[in-house]
């Protein structure tokens, strides 16, 4: 068995699944293709398809993590394959085990008619690594690093890099210069080239440096000689280094020179003199290009500033360095705002921050003392700002210089979340905060749900006790006018592709002493109100760093279907706290907790819009994915893209993830909390896909940890009901139930990595729990259990075993009570009229003797119903007894008026059979006569409104179910079973909910 992964280019996937397809059917091989856009055949074949988005050095590791074989074949993109090489792969997969790998020769063309013949790996063993290789006698042609060379330089480079195949680099480089006219790819390459020298050793950099040495290219070869200088430090090194610096030919298009700043960092005069050589527009450029490209260079650089001798530079005059260090300064405060969530890079932000304002303040005062006139531009406002600022803080006047402060932040934004950081700082260390709670929301096209919201927190805004902050990311609808009229705190950030950057921006410009985050599609119930309110103005509320309160995500309209979790939603704003994730962004908080009471009731589950749910799907897909790209490994990444998959529809797709993970997490000793999680969703996946042996696994071996972890108590009871094990089922149900009624009060309840899925599962397993006491005909079981649990909403379900078991057991006075009590108590006609007929069919069940016993149990209730007339007017006529003549007469007038012969009667009782055909609980509980029985009635009925001229009674779903039935019907007459068949599927697919009645039927149609 193994896995192929196609790392190709979307024009030609299906080339490649054309060639491979005898080896797929064969070993039955799991394929995943990797592309650079969607692949319509790929899909329609149902393969995954994956874009990726990470570093290309990790581009292996990621297809390993996205296979579920330990023997992986990678089809490269540019390869061209020959059906023989198909054939001996397949014949050295016959013989491949757990100790081999598989390689082969590779003919790489560097331009069209030259190639260099190396060895590559063609099977990986990604489990062995000591694995033994076996070549195979092909060869592969491989054209990849001509076809798309613009957009795949930095792939095909760590290609061959990855292959040792330097000459192969140099190779192509000549290539490339011959057939580029204007520089602009060779300048690409050589970028690209020099951002893999960074990951690799010296020894690795200086053979393929000594391959370029001697090019001519640009300043690429002084780059190159300048570099070995600096890394041989020989005697003298440094003033040649300068030397060379100082000749250099620098422009913005040479972006491969950027990479003397790394270079140069620890050594800070080289740095400094070699960013004055360049100029202050591209030491801007170099900065901004390593910070945002680069994701560790801002601490290195970090360290180089604060290596700087501030008060020194500051004090001497006409330091043209001081300039330079405020652009240095000022570019890290402008690129790194945005990557500043945790504590660390907030820190070194708000230090950066300081050394900015002491720079530039310096700097407009030269100006100033050369030039009284200079023209006063939005920096230079915004610094004049910030200098009054210092001026109160330094007289003590903290308020006063928080407002100039904030004023300063709106002059120039591009400061804004530096000095909102900077601001907390100012407010913790003087223990100044204006509020008790910063509510903090990020919103984007919410004007359906946020004066919902919005409305159950105002009670807590009108207490004086918080603060109301709402960061719009980009909304086109009213969103922005109703925030408006709950706080006038409402701030415009454009959306960075992260929600934990977004919310990092809410909670940048809190000034409360706690944070409180709750979403627009989200409220929080009147009680939770009151208890926040008591519990922020009673003593000692500061001794916590965090609060939970319960979620309750409901996933349907009606409401009924919910998950519950403990959720830490309130933190203290000590300056520490922020989130981190693209897509589900975690908060990373400090012990200790206080749990609360208090419920947030969220809606955001709730898909009614098949539109926004799509685009809802697509956006976290492919947040998660890009995250994966970068961690490929990442369990909890893996974990929610399964969770996404599934609320999508694709169980197919969430298993993958399931079983890549689970890979991972069966390994391990060890089991967190969240991963207990993470095996609870394992088991809810293999249930799904009906793969009840794996469920069943997953729930023992995590049961073990946590005995009380209700949701793998609910999936491997259902586990065991579905495999037809009703006794052990029954332990694992009525486990459940005892659970459920004091869950949450529970430890586990409080746990908030944890999420609780079928606490809306009550029924579900009372249901199953009925059905196993009936399949094993335990009827006293099943009625006792049935009466102290039935109400309205579970009745519809469970009415033919509660009618029969009460049958089975004689406890008809019972049956009649529920008649009476519930049935008519709700007077809804379709579940009455279900009941009546469910009673009349068990009536053809039973003997005469029970059937009397219960008629006698329903004509004592003192009721006036028809059906109860029908069953005296019966008792009549099956006993001979014509005493009562009058009463005869009476009833047989009732029943014809209102059961036989009105038409609204005959589509109510059309209806009670329908409703009782596409009841899966009902039709699993009967056997296949009483389902053909039914659904032959139903059809009768049908016919019977039809030939009355009342098809207006009749949908149009039934309408043309009917008719395809009929001509089924009429083909087999005729012995045209293919068009019967034709039709049975027109049929199928135009009432889908009535499949296992359908299916008994034909069966049974094409038996006889």
């Amino acid at each position: 068995m193994f896995s192929l992964v196609l790392d190709t280019c979307k024009n030609i996937v299906d080339t490649y699944m054309e060639t491979f397809k005898p080896l797929i059917e064969k070993f039955n091989a799991e394929v995943v293709v990797i592309s650079d856009g969607e692949i319509e055949s790929a899909l329609e074949q149902e393969y995954p398809v994956y874009e990726y988005f990470g570093d290309y050095s990790n581009l292996e590791e990621y297809c390993f993590s996205l296979c579920r074989n330990d023997h992986i074949i990678i089809i490269r993109n540019g390869w061209k394959l020959e059906q023989k090489f198909v054939e001996n792969l397949g014949e050295s997969l016959l013989i491949l085990d757990k100790n081999t790998f598989i390689t082969c020769k590779c003919r790489i063309y560097y331009s069209p008619d030259k190639f260099a013949e190396i060895k590559v790996p063609l099977v990986f063993n990604k489990k062995n690594t000591e694995a033994v290789e076996k070549s195979i006698d092909c060869v592969i042609e491989d054209y990849g690093l001509l076809e798309s060379c613009i957009e795949n330089i930095e792939k095909n480079l760590w290609k061959l890099i990855k292959y040792k195949a330097y000459d192969i680099v140099y190779n192509w480089w000549r290539y490339i210069s011959e057939e580029d006219k204007d520089g602009n790819l060779r300048l690409k390459f050589l970028e690209a080239l020099e951002k893999i020298k960074l990951k690799l050793n010296l020894e690795e950099q200086y053979k393929i440096e000594d391959l370029f040495r001697n090019e001519e290219f640009g300043e690429y070869k002084k780059y190159l000689n300048t570099k070995r200088l600096y890394l041989e430090k020989k005697e003298g090194y440094r003033d040649l280094v300068k030397n060379n610096i100082k000749k250099l030919n620098v422009s913005s298009k040479n972006t491969f020179l950027t990479y003397f700043i790394p270079l140069f960092m620890e050594d800070g005069d080289l740095l400094i003199y070699f960013l004055e050589t360049i100029g202050m527009d591209l030491t801007k450029t170099y900065i901004s290009y390593f910070l945002s490209s680069h994701e560790n260079f801002y601490d290195k650089l970090y360290n180089f500033l604060i290596s700087i001798d501030l008060p020194k530079e500051i004090k001497m005059k006409n330091n043209k360095r001081v300039y330079l260090f405020k652009e240095i300064t000022r570019t890290y405060i402008t690129e790194m705002s945005a990557k500043a969530d945790d504590i660390e890079k907030k820190q070194k932000l708000v230090q950066v921050f300081v050394d900015y304002t002491n720079y530039a303040i310096y700097t407009v005062n030269d100006r100033m003392r050369k030039n009284a006139n200079i023209f006063i531009d939005q920096e230079t406002k915004f610094i004049i700002e910030i200098d009054k600022a210092i001026g109160k803080l330094n007289q003590g006047n903290i308020e006063d210089a928080i407002d100039l402060l904030l004023n300063a932040a709106k002059i120039y934004p591009a400061m804004e979340k530096a000095i909102m950081y900077y601001i907390q700082k100012l407010r913790i260390e003087n223990q100044v905060k204006p509020y008790k709670l910063s509510i903090c929301m990020i919103v984007k096209d919410e004007e359906k749900n946020l004066d919902r919201c919005l409305s159950s927190l105002k009670p807590l805004v009108d207490s004086g006790l918080a603060e109301l902050i709402i960061v719009d990311t980009g909304s086109k609808d009213d969103t922005i006018s109703i925030a408006k009229k709950y706080t006038d705190k409402v701030f415009l950030h454009p959306w960075q592709g992260s929600f934990s950057e977004a919310r990092n921006y809410s909670i940048s410009l809190a000034q409360g002493e706690y944070i409180f985050i709750i979403d627009a599609d989200e409220e929080l119930e009147p009680e939770g109100v009151n208890e926040l309110i008591e519990t922020f103005n009673s003593d000692g509320y500061w001794k916590y760093s965090t609060y939970t309160l319960k979620v309750k995500n409901f996933s349907n309209v009606e409401l009924t279907k919910y998950s519950i979790n403990t959720q830490a939603l309130i933190f203290k704003n000590d300056g520490t706290f922020y989130y981190e994730g693209s897509v589900h962004n975690q908060p990373m908080y400090k012990l200790p907790i206080k749990h609360l009471d208090a419920v947030v009731l969220h809606y955001g589950y709730i898909m009614a819009d098949e539109e926004v749910r799509e685009k809802k799907f697509k956006r976290t897909a492919t947040l998660l994915k890009k995250e994966l790209a970068k961690d490929p490994h990442n369990i909890y990444y893996r974990f929610q893209l399964s969770v996404s998959y599934g609320m999508y529809g694709d169980e197919k797709e969430a298993l993958r993830h399931v079983q890549q993970y689970m890979e991972i997490l069966e390994n391990k000793e060890v089991v967190t909390p969240r991963e207990l999680m993470y095996y609870a969703h394992a088991a809810r996946v293999y249930l799904r896909n009906l793969m009840y042996d794996d469920a069943l696994r997953i729930c023992d071996k995590a049961l073990k940890i946590q005995p009380d972890y209700i949701d793998l108590v609910f999936y491997k009871a259902a586990v065991l009901f579905k495999k037809e094990e009703y006794e052990p089922a029954i332990k694992y149900l009525k486990n459940y139930l005892d659970l459920y009624d004091d869950f949450l009060q529970r430890d586990i309840a409080g746990n908030d990595s944890l999420v609780f899925y079928t606490l809306d599962s009550r029924n579900e397993a009372l249901k199953m729990l009925l059905i196993s006491y009936y399949r094993l005909k335990k009827y006293t079981e099943c009625i006792e259990l049935g009466l102290s649990v039935i109400d309205y909403q579970l009745l519809p379900e469970i009415a033919t075993i509660m009618i029969e078991c009460a049958f089975e057991s004689e406890r008809y006075k019972e049956l009649a009570d529920i008649y009476k009590n519930i049935v008519l108590t709700f007077n809804e006609r379709e579940l009455r009229d279900s009941f009546v007929y469910l009673m009349q069919e068990i009536f053809k069940k039973f003997t005469p003797e029970k059937v009397r016993k219960c008629l006698e149990a329903f004509r004592n209730l003192d009721i006036e119903d028809d059906f109860i007339d029908l069953l005296k007017v019966n008792d009549i006529l099956n006993t001979g007894n014509s005493e009562d003549l009058d009463a005869y007469f009476i009833g047989i007038d009732k029943i014809d008026k209102n059961i036989l012969i009105d038409v609204e009667m005959l589509k109510k009782y059309k209806n009670a059979l329908k409703f009782t055909l596409i009841n899966p609980f009902i039709v699993d509980s009967l056997p296949d006569e009483r389902i053909l029985s039914l659904l032959d009635t139903y059809l009768g009925t049908l016919c019977q409104l039809v030939a009355n001229n009342r098809e207006d009674l009749l949908s149009q779903k039934e309408l043309l179910f009917l008719n395809s039935i009929l001509d089924a019907l009429d083909e087999l007459s005729k012995k045209n079973p293919g068009n019967a068949l034709k039709y049975i599927k027109l049929a199928a697919s135009s009432y889908e909910e009535i499949a296992k009645p359908l299916n008994i039927f034909v069966a049974n149609m094409f038996r006889t």
